[in-house]
């Protein structure tokens, strides 16, 4: 079962040598792999960003980590795989947008990347 970001990349170099765009796979698949209480609980950039997304990387690296977390976090928003919830009154809360619920893995995840290029 998947808990932490770590539970899906251990190598804190390799995440960090990521671009968001290609963090923001791992991202995405570890929102959607969460049980909806969970994610509920971490569609929120306030809490999303907190300590304890980084648990398991080296304490040195947590707040890279945690920056290039919200990278990636902000190219999901932008490219619509996520999005504010209508209720959250200019809050910090998301929702997965139906977009992004396509999103089941890493694999998909290239697949939807390649539908926001320009034709």
């Amino acid at each position: 079962m998947v808990e932490r970001i770590f539970d899906m990349l251990h190598d804190s170099d390799k995440l960090l040598a990521l671009e968001p765009e290609e963090l923001a796979g791992i991202v995405i698949e570890f929102l959607n792999l969460l049980p909806p209480e969970r994610a509920d609980q971490l569609l929120n950039t306030y809490n999303f960003s907190q300590i304890e997304t980084v648990e398991g990387y080296p304490p040195e690296k947590k707040m890279e980590i945690r920056k290039a977390l919200m990278e990636a976090w902000s190219w999901l928003d932008r490219e619509g795989l996520i999005a504010p919830r209508p209720d959250s009154m200019g809050g910090p809360w998301f929702f997965i947008t139906r977009r992004g619920k396509q999103v089941l893995n890493r694999e998909a995840f290239g697949s939807v990347e390649m539908l926001s290029l320009p034709k």
